[in-house]
């Protein structure tokens, strides 16, 4: 019986250190109660969105600093308004490739129809400004989740279920060093919240960097 026990032991020991080994940017679970959330938590996870991952990734490049474990939340829970009508420009169904969408597909996040057009079958960057769509093809509704100015954009979304997902945004100073955020939105419960990465990336760091990494993305979608 004792050695019965110390097999099992041994085997729930091994077990867990293989679930602790897991790369901390690949897709699964993420706690999506946002009231879980208070100020200096960090995002109860298994692991993310591969989007959010890739986007992790991109940045771990330049900055071996920039984990999951370094966004803290402000514990601010904040509540999701009646969301206005995203302003269309009749070019929306040109991006559906580029949508991040729910795991039934029925709603989607877009960002890239109002400040991108078409040219010769490639997306390209126009306006500075963006304007982060909600979308839902069960009531053919747009909303306007988010807009931002030049200083600011949001680089990826995803979902964790079809009711909660991530943003990722950069916010850039005058001195062009970044400030990233992570947004969590709970559509269900009508509730979001955000964390913080707990340092600036240096403009030196970002020259680093060929590419931005939303024409890296449009390049290889």
């Amino acid at each position: 019986m004792r050695k019965l026990i110390q097999y099992l032991s041994i085997f729930l020991f091994l077990l867990s250190c293989g679930r602790e080994s897991k790369d901390p940017n690949q897709m699964a679970y993420v706690d999506d109660n946002i009231l879980l959330y208070e100020e200096g938590d960090t995002i109860r996870k298994d692991n993310l969105p591969h989007s959010i991952a890739n986007w992790m990734l991109y940045y771990q490049d330049i900055d071996t600093l920039f984990t999951l474990g370094n966004f803290i939340a402000t514990g601010v829970h904040l509540h999701i308004s009646d969301l206005p009508t995203a302003i269309s420009k009749g070019n929306e169904r040109d991006f559906s490739s580029v949508f991040e969408f729910a795991p039934s597909r029925k709603r989607y996040i877009d960002l890239f129809s109002y400040n991108h057009f078409k040219e010769n079958g490639k997306i390209v960057a126009g306006e500075v400004d963006q304007q982060v769509v909600l979308g839902n093809y069960t009531d053919s509704s747009q909303k306007q989740l988010m807009y931002y100015g030049p200083a600011q954009s949001a680089e990826a979304a995803g979902w964790l279920n079809d009711s909660s997902f991530l943003l990722a945004i950069i916010h850039r100073s005058e001195d062009d060093n970044i400030q990233a955020e992570l947004m969590l939105f709970n559509l269900q419960d009508s509730l979001y919240t955000n964390f913080q990465l707990d340092h600036t990336i240096s403009k030196e760091l970002l020259s680093k960097k060929q590419v931005k990494f939303l024409d890296n993305y449009l390049k290889r979608n």
